[in-house]
């Protein structure tokens, strides 16, 4: 899906976008998440700041499934996304301070146009935990595929072996 705006025409006329993502319409998300279902929903505002620069006030908000990494069974995760972004140079200021700041507007190269569906998908993919679980799970029980384990055998042979040697070691005291 292409939604693809010219970012400073955007900005200039205030302009707003809305729509509402599945993971099968970001090929990226899609190979993240346990299934197909599940929605996002993308709210888009443009404005310039203070400094001329063209700025996106970016807001999503959803629900997807992803595989939890303990017992392997689906498990929705919330999306929620509130980022403002700035398109332009950093200023001075901006690139001098090295202090972490999770509310500070990030400021993006200057582009002429901007696809929104690829802008959702990378904050969609920011957004995931890398190592899902849920608070409280099963780990998956071993597959009983009717195979015969190679060293099974050997296995019971060694345990009968140990309660021979065992016995003989009871009858010898």
């Amino acid at each position: 899906m292409f939604m693809v705006i010219e970012l400073r025409r955007f900005c200039e006329e205030s302009g707003t976008a809305e729509a509402v993502f599945s993971p099968s319409q970001l090929p990226r998300v899609l190979d993240s998440v346990a299934d197909t279902t599940g929605r996002v929903s993308m709210q888009v505002r443009g404005s310039l700041d203070a400094r001329d620069r063209p700025t996106l006030e970016l807001r999503l908000e959803g629900e997807l499934r992803v595989l939890c990494q303990r017992c392997l069974r689906p498990m929705p995760v919330h999306v929620a996304v509130r980022q403002t972004l700035a398109f332009g140079e950093p200023s001075v200021d901006e690139r001098e301070t090295e202090t972490f700041d999770l509310d500070a507007v990030e400021v993006l190269p200057l582009m002429a146009h901007l696809d929104l569906a690829e802008l959702v998908e990378e904050e969609v993919l920011l957004s995931l935990p890398m190592l899902p679980r849920h608070q409280q799970c099963d780990l998956p029980a071993p597959a009983d595929s009717g195979k015969v384990l190679p060293f099974a055998a050997l296995g019971a042979l060694t345990g009968a072996l140990a309660v021979a040697s065992q016995s003989e070691r009871n009858q010898d005291n």
